[in-house]
């Protein structure tokens, strides 16, 4: 019994027991998970706070940072303003993206220094084209003022071949193979003539219209050229319109793809008066264009006569009738001509733009001399564009004041590359070999030579060979215009294939 009432006792403090173990066990878990709960608070508030002080780091960090860029840039433009002269500031067209007109006509084309990237050349338009086009002072017209004033006509010595001032920094093939995308009424016809001379000289094939001058009015086609029996052909260099497609047709994959441009305002002048747009559009006005200008949406949609008269650059490359006043067809072809095209000239800046074009093919400087070709005279250049009506010229040509001042920082992207001073220096002998070259080979300008084809009213300039030089064959070739150039050409390529 007693041991069974031991048992008993044993068995009941045991039952005790276990419930005292069980109530501590969840004390504990309680005190556990609020020990376990707190170290999590105290963990995330280290944590939060840390946080804190990386933030505050970044901030301070950071700020001395942008101190350190502000104090950079401001010791940057002081350096600048001790090395270079102080220039106007221009100030941006809001609707063009072009320089404000009132400041824009009061600056001087920086024919000095470079631009920066960002600027955009805006050409003196009361001056001649091609009197402002390089870094250095250009005679007057080749010396055609001095010739008139009297200056000796007689017999003068050739010039030599020019030797290259400056060596190119690694050995370079010369390239045969060229688009030149010959735009109208920038200058196009000087550049052609100098492709002709080099394409006869070394015997190459030219996409060449079967008569006339334009290879088809229409997106290029191979069906408007002259055909000869070779797949490739070397040079393309008349007027069409812009066809990256039918083009890569006839020429060679690595072929250098050109073109030039000219600042909107003149050049839709130029192209209004030699397309005689006041026939076209019947303006009776003493002063048609400025007739055109004060309502040219009226005269646009009920006349004929479309594509040159509204964004003519931009028509040419192949931009439709449609398209010319729908800003994604406009972006788009800037964007396919960027990719498509090795350089893009300026007329404005035909000397820089001419030793570019050497650099790129790899040519010398005898290959790039030049006499200025189909040029109007100045009697026939409209020479009373007001303010107003350069504004509305750029309003209404939108497109191609975008493509050309596009190409025109890339055009001065290229001039800093090339070297500043290095330009300078090319040019100077460029103008030189020009100015001899025109002394010993023309006699005189004349704009009335029925031999050079004009239109209608239009005094288009030719150039006259001195006695002494018109059996000189370089002198004769860098005279000769594009028709009589192309009868040559026809000529000589299907004597080359045997061709009728």
């Amino acid at each position: 019994m007693r041991q069974y009432h031991y048992h008993q006792s044993v068995g009941t403090t045991s039952s005790v027991g276990s419930s005292l173990l069980a109530l501590l066990k969840m004390r504990c878990r309680r005190v556990f998970f609020l020990v376990v709960c707190v170290l999590a608070v105290v963990v995330l508030l280290s944590v939060l706070n840390g946080h804190k002080m990386i933030s505050s780091h970044v901030s301070v960090l950071m700020s001395d940072a942008n101190r350190n860029v502000a104090n950079a840039h401001e010791g940057i433009r002081n350096f600048l303003s001790q090395q270079l002269p102080n220039q106007p500031q221009t100030q941006a067209d809001p609707q063009t993206g072009g320089p404000n007109e009132k400041t824009a006509s009061q600056e001087q084309i920086p024919n000095r220094n470079i631009p920066p990237a960002d600027h955009i050349i805006w050409p003196n338009l009361n001056q001649s084209a091609l009197s402002i086009t390089s870094t250095t002072p250009i005679p007057q017209s080749h010396s055609t003022a001095k010739l008139k004033d009297g200056a000796s006509n007689g017999p003068v010595a050739k010039p030599q071949s020019a030797q290259p001032l400056t060596p190119s920094k690694q050995q370079c093939s010369p390239r045969r193979n060229i688009v030149f995308f010959k735009m109208h009424k920038c200058s196009s016809s000087t550049v052609q003539n100098i492709l002709f001379r080099y394409g006869e000289k070394n015997d190459l094939d030219f996409v060449i219209p079967p008569a006339g001058n334009y290879l088809g009015h229409s997106p290029f086609n191979k069906r408007f050229m002259l055909k000869l029996p070779t797949r490739e052909y070397n040079i393309l260099c008349y007027h069409t319109r812009f066809s990256a497609t039918g083009m890569a047709e006839v020429m060679p994959k690595d072929s250098v793809y050109v073109s030039i441009l000219r600042e909107p305002v003149a050049m839709y002048e130029s192209m209004f008066t030699y397309t005689k747009y006041e026939a076209i559009y019947h303006l009776n006005a003493p002063n048609p264009l400025k007739q055109f200008l004060e309502s040219p949406r009226k005269y646009y949609d009920l006349h004929g006569g479309k594509d040159h008269a509204k964004n003519p650059m931009l028509f040419d490359f192949g931009l439709e009738n449609h398209q010319k006043d729908d800003q994604f067809f406009i972006d788009n072809m800037i964007e396919k001509l960027d990719k498509r095209f090795d350089l893009v000239m300026m007329t404005e800046y035909f000397h820089e733009s001419l030793i570019l074009f050497k650099e790129l093919m790899c040519w010398t400087m005898d290959d790039i001399v030049y006499f200025t070709l189909n040029a109007r005279s100045k009697s026939s250049v409209l020479r009373d564009i007001t303010p107003k009506m350069k504004e509305q010229i750029k309003q209404w040509n939108l497109g191609d004041l975008k493509l050309y001042n596009h190409f025109n920082k890339t055009f001065w992207q290229k001039v800093r590359d090339f070297g500043e001073e290095r330009m300078k220096r090319e040019i100077t002998e460029l103008i030189e070999r020009n100015e001899q070259l025109y002394k010993y080979c023309i006699a005189k300008v004349s704009d009335n030579d029925g031999k050079v084809w004009h239109p209608p009213g239009v005094k288009v300039e030719s150039l006259q060979l001195k006695p002494s030089a018109k059996n000189d064959p370089q002198c004769a070739a860098m005279a000769r215009t594009e028709l009589p150039y192309t009868a040559l050409l026809v000529k000589k390529m299907k004597s080359k294939y045997h061709l009728r």
